[in-house]
């Protein structure tokens, strides 16, 4: 789902957990398109991700960072975020 130019709201699979630099790979449920993230809205969003093994589904707020490559932010985490492993979902901030 398309919220505005340039941003998305809906639920990925993360691909590649966080690495250390903190950028990840997710993927689109809906349409498989791959997105690298590679900036957060702000410390409690890049936290509530940052553990999240792959496989893990989220659903997150994306928009594109500059005008060229596939490089994402995470502006929010939006509620029904879960882990494959444990199955837990993330609590709400």
């Amino acid at each position: 789902m398309v919220d505005s130019p340039g941003k998305r709201a809906e639920p990925f699979t993360i691909i590649q957990e966080m690495n250390d630099h903190g950028a990840m790979t997710v993927r689109a449920r809906e349409t498989h398109a791959t997105y690298q993230v590679v900036e957060y809205g702000d410390e409690s969003v890049r936290s509530r991700v940052a553990d999240l093994p792959a496989g893990s589904q989220v659903r997150i707020a994306i928009s594109r960072v500059g005008g060229r490559g596939n490089a994402w932010r995470a502006n929010e985490v939006l509620p029904g975020t879960r882990t494959t492993l444990s199955a837990a979902t993330v609590p709400d901030a």
